[in-house]
């Protein structure tokens, strides 16, 4: 009876997981896992950018930051993307994460960036 119990947790996990738009899929940005240096917010703006300690292997051409993605964490994706970056910071786990192949700007105090916007993303397993 456990095994099956465990077995469905992780089917219902799993399901969640999709629906809310977290796979590998190839996108414009990597899938390689990288460690999360930090996660900020632009204080006037409801963008929230990751930044990883290694660059992104293949960011989009717009991008002025290969360690960074954006993300407009109002939506109910956006708030579950940033419990999941806050969840893997935390633990210390690796991601994969991957880009629209499309930027967005982010102003930060007295200058801004172009960030490739966030796709998906999902915390390594091991």
């Amino acid at each position: 009876m456990a095994h099956r119990k465990s077995n469905a947790c992780r089917v219902s996990l799993g399901l969640l997981l999709a629906m809310a738009g977290f796979t590998h899929s190839a996108e414009a940005g990597t899938l390689n896992a990288h460690t999360i240096k930090n996660i900020g917010f632009s204080t006037n703006t409801t963008l929230v950018f990751v930044t990883f300690t290694t660059n992104l292997s293949s960011s989009a051409a717009c991008s002025d930051a290969d360690d960074r993605l954006v993300f407009d964490h109002t939506s109910a994706k956006g708030k579950a993307t940033l419990s999941l970056l806050t969840t893997a910071y935390l633990s210390g786990k690796k991601v994969y994460g991957g880009g629209l192949g499309t930027c967005t700007t982010t102003p930060v105090v007295g200058f801004s960036f172009t960030i490739e916007t966030l796709s998906a993303i999902t915390i390594q397993d091991s």
